[in-house]
């Protein structure tokens, strides 16, 4: 596995304890996390807030979401990264302890959280120029 977060060398095979002290660094930034397989998961945003994506070994790629929002944001709020502005479902923000969660589920071949739900991305959640 291969951990890389904005502005910083990638890490190989990183802890647990490691990617999440990466992790709680990410600040308006992104982060991922690679698979041999190409598989990966990855997060922008923060401090606050986060969306998370993940692309199976097939290529299909994946937005993150639950069924209890942990924003009050209505559907349509821009998320600013870095890479631009990313448009947001009420659903599709996540807790920092949260992301950790999907991060290391992912790092250690388990199971998603309960709380997480996938929907494939589709032309609804295209990069907005900004």
């Amino acid at each position: 596995m291969i951990f890389q977060r904005e502005g910083c060398k990638p890490r190989s095979n990183p802890s647990a304890k490691q990617l999440a002290l990466e992790l709680k660094r990410a600040k308006s930034s992104f982060a991922s996390l690679a698979a041999e397989n190409g598989s990966f998961v990855q997060v922008a945003g923060g401090p606050g807030l986060f969306v998370i994506e993940y692309r199976d070994s097939s290529g299909q790629h994946f937005r993150g979401f639950q069924d209890a929002p942990v924003a009050s944001h209505p559907d349509g709020t821009l998320l600013q990264t870095s890479a631009g502005s990313i448009s947001m479902a009420r659903s599709d923000w996540f807790l920092i302890g949260q992301v950790l969660e999907a991060f290391l589920s992912f790092l250690n071949s388990a199971p998603w959280p309960s709380n997480f739900h996938w929907r494939e991305l589709n032309g609804r959640f295209e990069k907005i120029a900004g």
